[in-house]
């Protein structure tokens, strides 16, 4: 595996900060080349031909319609853990125009579905045709976080499927099965034609019809393992969680709801992004701040993607500079943190960008939260995450209170002491528990034990020996060990 030494980063990384603020020379796109190695190594595979749009597609099909399946992929590059299987496939869905275009998503089964206890014993002595005929897979509907906003960020291809035990083997190893999207522009970057396909990027409702095409085209492809009507769950981390929370909006529309839908997860939602990056910028000199204003090249790209007109143009020239260099390596997260060494949060782009007409169009087009769910909705956030941070999106919930039906319910809950990723891991007992609970109708007995079912409520868990835990923005669930210096290898 490709690493640069501690001491090796560490000495770019000085240098790159001597000269803040510049664009990127030759250290900075040594780093970068070195991370987007990296990447390389921690793909399945550098044949995409499995992306590659096929002939059946049309813009005049319906969303949701399955292009390509991949029954059973070659797990010989992939570290998913023994005794569970990976489907691929590609399907149709729609950008924020409402275009249908191609996308692509995996599906990780388990060895054997979640069942009830008294349902379980019938399952250990059923037929291996019964297996094949008449078992069906609960599943979750996982939105990931961020991967990047190129073809090449597909979690899909990644050996580890991005996450890894962090939420999709941790679901698949319990009986549910994981219906992933990788989210339109990854996997699947172009059209037969060569015309990119862009990744919309924090814009919910476009990441939302993906997650619901994705599954409706799952139910098409396995229709004796994912029932028409069978239970599931929406679920997201970080970008993942502002798809699932619009999803919930989605699945309040009567026209737009999907049988068997039990709730949604969302683990630290980035609901106001413009909102978040203003606050930064006028307060730079605080810690969180930098985490936020790193993000906004992502934003800007997003908001061209859809007004092309707008060309980035909140970007300084250094900023350019850095995005041009992570373009040109069709750059994933891995690189987005490199390229950004060394240049200061507060020169990535122009002062009041975000009031430009096209970013407040783009932000009106894409705002999720404040408006009727469908619940029941799990919202969960780490008091020390900088990207989401508990006050600002427990307005939003507030808002969102005042307009949910009193047949729906918000659970709020602040994790005190953890950063954006330990999140995930330090809830995982409460998203494990009510995840099983409600795809398995149990939640009425265990009111009490999952903390009701009230309209709205919210509470904070203290945690144990919080000081003493390892904190950081990226994730810290070892696959494969990482340098101290290159931290950035945890993103996959």
């Amino acid at each position: 595996m490709l690493k640069l030494s501690f001491l090796g980063c560490f000495s770019i990384v000085m240098m790159l900060q001597a000269v803040a603020a510049q664009a990127c020379d030759p250290a900075c796109q040594q780093l970068i080349a070195r991370a987007s190695a990296w990447e390389q190594s921690q793909r399945a595979s550098e044949d995409d031909s499995f992306y590659s749009v096929p002939s059946n597609y049309s813009t005049s099909l319906k969303p949701g319609s399955l292009l390509k399946l991949e029954i059973a992929t070659n797990l010989t590059n992939y570290t998913v853990p023994a005794s569970l299987t990976v489907s691929r496939f590609i399907y149709t869905t729609t950008d924020l125009s409402g275009t249908i275009l191609p996308a692509s998503a995996y599906i990780l089964w388990p060895f054997a579905p979640l069942t009830s206890q008294s349902s379980q014993a019938g399952f250990e002595t059923s037929s291996t045709a019964q297996l094949e005929t008449e078992l069906h897979y609960p599943f979750v509907a996982w939105g990931h976080g961020t991967a990047g906003t190129f073809g090449p960020c597909a979690p899909s291809n990644y050996r580890a499927l991005q996450y890894h035990f962090q939420v999709p083997f941790a679901l698949a190893s319990q009986g549910i099965a994981v219906v992933a999207p990788d989210y339109l522009g990854l996997g699947v970057k172009q059209l037969a034609n060569g015309t990119r396909i862009p990744h919309p990027w924090a814009s919910g409702p476009s990441l939302a019809s993906d997650l619901a095409n994705a599954i409706t085209a799952a139910r098409v492809a396995f229709p004796s393992m994912i029932s028409q009507d069978g239970p599931f769950v929406a679920m997201g981390h970080s970008q993942g969680a502002l798809a699932a929370w619009s999803f919930a909006e989605r699945m309040a529309n009567d026209e737009l709801t999907l049988p068997g839908y039990k709730g949604t997860v969302a683990i630290a939602p980035p609901l106001r992004v413009l909102e978040s990056i203003d606050r930064a910028s006028q307060n730079v000199s605080l810690p969180w701040a930098s985490a936020i204003l790193g993000i906004q090249n992502l934003l800007m790209h997003s908001i061209t993607t859809v007004y092309p007109q707008y060309g980035m143009a909140g970007l300084t020239q250094d900023g350019m500079s850095r995005w041009n260099a992570i373009t040109e390596v069709d750059g994933c997260l891995p690189v987005k943190t490199a390229a950004g060494i060394g240049l200061l949060p507060s020169n990535i782009a122009h002062a009041n960008w975000t009031q430009n007409p096209y970013v407040q169009q783009f932000n009106k087009r894409t705002l999720t939260g404040g408006k009727k769910i469908k619940g029941p909705l799990l919202a969960l956030v780490g008091e020390l995450d900088p990207l989401v941070q508990p006050d600002s999106l427990s307005e939003v919930i507030d808002e969102t209170c005042k307009a949910i039906s009193i047949n729906d319910s918000l659970e709020f809950n602040v994790y005190k002491g953890l950063s954006h990723f330990p999140l995930v891991q330090g809830s995982q007992q409460k998203w494990m528990g009510w995840i099983k609970d409600h795809l398995l109708e149990k939640t009425d007995q265990n009111l009490s034990r999952r903390g009701g079912l009230e309209p709205c409520n919210s509470k904070t868990i203290q945690g144990l020996q919080r000081g003493a835990t390892n904190q950081g923005v990226f994730p810290n669930f070892l696959v494969a060990s990482a340098d101290v210096g290159v931290a950035w290898e945890y993103a996959l």
